[in-house]
């Protein structure tokens, strides 16, 4: 689920999951393990910095980005 989210917020923005790993400031290496991972059928997730990071540079919140909500700008929702 993590991956589909991100993968599809890079296409909004117009950029490749690379490339905002660039412009965000992890590794790249992150984002060939996510994509293997899902490749796999699994959700593998970034950490807690990581997560926040990607979160803030789409300006979304983090349970968007998780898959927690289905709202990317209501910060509360995961705890209603």
């Amino acid at each position: 689920m993590f991956f589909d989210i991100f993968k599809r917020l890079c296409e909004e923005k117009g950029i490749t999951p690379t490339k905002a790993s660039q412009e965000i400031g992890f590794s790249k290496g992150s984002v060939s393990y996510w994509k293997k991972k899902w490749s796999q059928g699994e959700d593998a997730k970034p950490d807690s910095y990581t997560a926040a990071k990607i979160a803030d540079f789409f300006g979304v919140s983090v349970d968007y980005l998780l898959g927690r909500t289905d709202d990317p700008t209501d910060y509360d929702a995961a705890f209603s």
